[in-house]
């Protein structure tokens, strides 16, 4: 049975998952929602839009190219890039 509660919690997970991953302006529009011809079925579909995903680049990364990494060593203790997340 479809309900449009649910639809609305699984697109709010969707968007959540893509922003944990560094997708900070993904665009989940209203989901486009088609019924069979004797309306026994629902076919829903999703167009996601992604946008740009974001990488914060620590000391000793590739992409640290402004400070010298010795001086950015003494600031974090870890040196990989990570996606930008809102997880806690």
């Amino acid at each position: 049975m479809f309900k449009q509660d649910v639809l609305a919690k699984d697109t709010e997970e969707i968007t959540k998952f893509y922003k944990n991953r560094g997708y900070q302006n993904i665009k989940v529009p209203e989901p486009k929602q088609t019924f069979n011809a004797d309306k026994t079925r629902i076919t829903v579909s999703l167009t996601l839009e992604e946008g740009p995903s974001f990488i914060l680049a620590l000391p000793n990364s590739p992409a640290n190219a402004i400070f010298p990494s010795v001086k950015l060593d003494r600031l974090s203790s870890t040196n990989r890039a990570r996606f930008i997340t809102r997880k806690k």
